[in-house]
């Protein structure tokens, strides 16, 4: 799985080339290392998301319906992979002894 950063359609590092850890809460275990954005990077996402505005708004409705429900059932295609980067959650539901 991608942990960079999505700009302008393109994967990409951080300006700085930094990461900082993801944790699980329950155990306190790293579970990936991801893109840290800088002021930077957010201003060019931004600059990309207003530069893709005006296309986007040209698009029919009926035909951005269309491709935002193929974005969806492409993500639950990929649900188990997705899923699979995790850990199992800690079963916090047993009752204390």
């Amino acid at each position: 799985m991608e942990k960079g950063l999505l700009i302008a359609g393109r994967w990409r590092p951080a300006t700085a080339d930094a990461t900082f850890a993801v944790y699980d809460p329950a155990t306190g275990r790293t579970l990936c290392e991801v893109a840290d954005a800088t002021p930077d990077d957010g201003a060019t996402a931004l600059d990309a998301a207003h530069a893709a505005q005006a296309d986007w708004a040209a698009v029919p409705p009926r035909r951005g319906a269309g491709i935002l429900r193929r974005a969806r059932n492409l993500l639950l295609e990929r649900v188990e992979e997705f899923a699979s980067d995790r850990p199992e959650p800690a079963n916090t539901a047993e009752p204390a002894q």
